[in-house]
């Protein structure tokens, strides 16, 4: 047992002593968000193979003044839609009660995920390495945050799992905004987004979806709720199992904003 403990003590350390930190501040916001990135890298029994665990990250510095206070709402659901997805990437399974967003926080995160290859390996020295890879991004605009999470994580089976989603927060009271708040009418843009769907797929108006693969509810194709604006275009993604089988892979719908501007009512 004791033998046990020194052995983890010490790989405790070498992780430590691996990981690579970059943190800084962005110019948004009066600096009050902080940016970095956590790197480790894992080697196999052999030493012949290597893979590398990475968190790209934002988050809003708790440290400022006022935060925590009604007019920071939408700061703490930021900080807890990342904290809560980090702790799922990296196999926490449950996050239970939150703790402020620090640095050392997804250093610990990544740290404990490399542990856990570490403990899989003593049981079967050919375990396939582990990867993960994480990015949280915040973009303010005038009346919402948008946070975009993507990520990547493989710790065995038959193939790894990536998923991205983008999620805008309401300054005003820190609510999850949908597809509702932004337009007029979801039933009139699903009339107009479903021929660009097909199109991408040379799927004819009278085909069923469901002939083709995909699993949409009632074989009535929609939009979902991840969605983002450029200049030009509103993004939704639908991820990976969503609307279709692991084969069919993530599906991006990009729809022209001048097809749809008469239904937006709230504007970056």
């Amino acid at each position: 047992m004791l033998k046990r403990l020194s052995s983890i003590g010490m790989l405790l350390f070498v992780l430590l002593s691996c990981f690579v930190s970059k943190e800084g501040r962005s110019q948004v916001s009066n600096e009050q968000i902080i940016s970095g990135v956590v790197i480790f890298h894992l080697v196999s029994s052999d030493k012949q193979d290597t893979s590398f665990l990475r968190l790209d990250y934002d988050y809003y510095n708790p440290e400022v003044e006022g935060f925590g206070t009604a007019n920071s709402a939408y700061k703490d659901s930021v900080n807890a839609l990342i904290y809560d997805d980090v702790f799922e990437i990296t196999a926490g399974w449950t996050a239970g009660e939150r703790t402020k967003l620090t640095k050392e926080f997804f250093k610990a995160r990544l740290d404990s995920f490399a542990l856990l290859y570490e403990e899989y390996k003593d049981i079967d020295e050919y375990r396939v390495l582990f990867e993960l890879e994480g990015n949280y991004s915040i973009h303010e605009f005038s009346s919402y945050v948008e946070i975009s999470i993507w990520g990547w994580s493989f710790s065995g089976g038959a193939h790894g799992n990536g998923y991205n989603v983008t999620t805008m927060i309401n300054k005003s009271d820190g609510r999850t905004l949908k597809l509702e708040d932004f337009v007029s009418d979801v039933d009139q843009l699903n009339v107009i987004a479903e021929p660009l769907f097909r199109e991408m797929f040379d799927l004819r108006p009278e085909q069923s979806l469901s002939d083709y693969g995909f699993e949409f509810v009632d074989d009535q194709f929609s939009i979902n709720d991840n969605f983002t604006f450029s200049e030009n275009y509103v993004h939704f993604y639908y991820n990976t199992y969503e609307i279709a089988p692991y084969a069919g892979g993530p599906t991006e719908l990009v729809i022209p904003i001048a097809d749809i501007k008469h239904l937006i009512k709230l504007k970056k």
